[in-house]
């Protein structure tokens, strides 16, 4: 399960606060679908996305929410070419 403190306008993770991960072969969202295999890429996905950096990567710049994706960072899903995800025990 995935759990976010932090808050700001650029955050693309928090509308996904709680929710399980998902793969195309299990689906863990609210979502009428399938949204691991309709934005190619498993994600903590409550109901698809305003995020997805395992989305699918394109050599040149693309809008669209199939691909590894930041919506809140320029308003679009313009497809990112490079996305690092770090993450630390919460003590």
């Amino acid at each position: 399960t995935f759990k976010i403190d932090k808050k700001s306008k650029f955050n693309s993770l928090a509308y996904h606060n709680g929710w399980r991960f998902s793969t195309r072969d299990n689906d863990n969202d609210e979502s009428g679908s399938s949204c691991a295999q309709a934005h190619t890429g498993a994600w903590w996905y409550k109901n698809c996305a305003w995020s997805n950096l395992n989305g699918r990567y394109f050599k040149t710049a693309t809008s669209t929410a199939k691909g590894n994706t930041w919506f809140h960072w320029i308003n679009s899903y313009a497809t990112l070419k490079f996305a690092e995800m770090k993450t630390r025990r919460n003590n």
